[in-house]
């Protein structure tokens, strides 16, 4: 999915988006616009904004918005 669509996911706050990515489970939680948790692995970073969290270079030294099109949605 293009990094937009899954921008677009996330703002709707309507839950968790689980996916894998590189044989590994991840998460974006996001509880409101100003409190977005995301997780790969056994690590977990909280974000502020979508953009941060878009942004966070945690899945293998690559951030959400370079892996967008390579993560399978569980």
């Amino acid at each position: 999915m293009k990094p937009e669509k899954l921008v677009e996911l996330i703002d709707l706050l309507a839950g968790d988006i689980d996916f894998e990515y590189n044989g590994k489970h991840g998460a974006v939680c996001p509880f409101s616009r100003t409190d977005i948790s995301i997780s790969y692995g056994d690590d977990e970073h909280s974000h502020i904004c979508i953009e941060d969290a878009m942004n966070d270079k945690m899945f293998d030294g690559k951030c959400l918005n370079e892996i967008s099109d390579k993560i399978r949605i569980l």
